[in-house]
């Protein structure tokens, strides 16, 4: 399996817990409901943001998500039954609410993502605003 790819997403703090676990569902093992947990601010608010290498047909899906071709929910829904049918995956509305405000970057790195957004990390001890 080649990580010829690389995926940034930055969301705002509120959809912390909806971004984790939407991606529970991509991640392919077990540590996706743990992936938003960097926290960055502008001064004024507070986001989350991850990167992760991926393969060239994940990355394709990423895109095609963005672009509206394919519908996030539809995914994550069917993960869901397939790998946890005692749990209840986001709803349609919160995966909606995910892409809509997430900023989502292919194949840039994440350092120039943040500077781009005037994103600073709050290291721990930081009073977060």
């Amino acid at each position: 399996m080649s990580y010829s790819h690389n995926v940034v997403i930055i969301i705002p703090e509120s959809l912390q817990a909806v971004a984790n676990a939407i991606a529970r569902a991509l991640d392919p093992d077990t540590g996706g409901a743990k992936t938003f947990t960097r926290l960055y601010t502008d001064g004024a608010d507070n986001f989350f943001a991850t990167s992760t290498p991926c393969v060239e047909s994940f990355a394709a899906t990423v895109q095609a998500i963005v672009d509206g071709q394919f519908p996030l929910f539809a995914l994550v829904s069917q993960t869901y039954v397939t790998r946890w049918p005692e749990e209840t995956p986001p709803s349609a509305e919160d995966c909606a609410a995910f892409v809509a405000a997430a900023v989502i970057r292919i194949d840039e790195p994440l350092v120039d993502v943040l500077t781009e957004l005037g994103l600073a990390a709050v290291e721990a001890g930081d009073e977060v605003v």
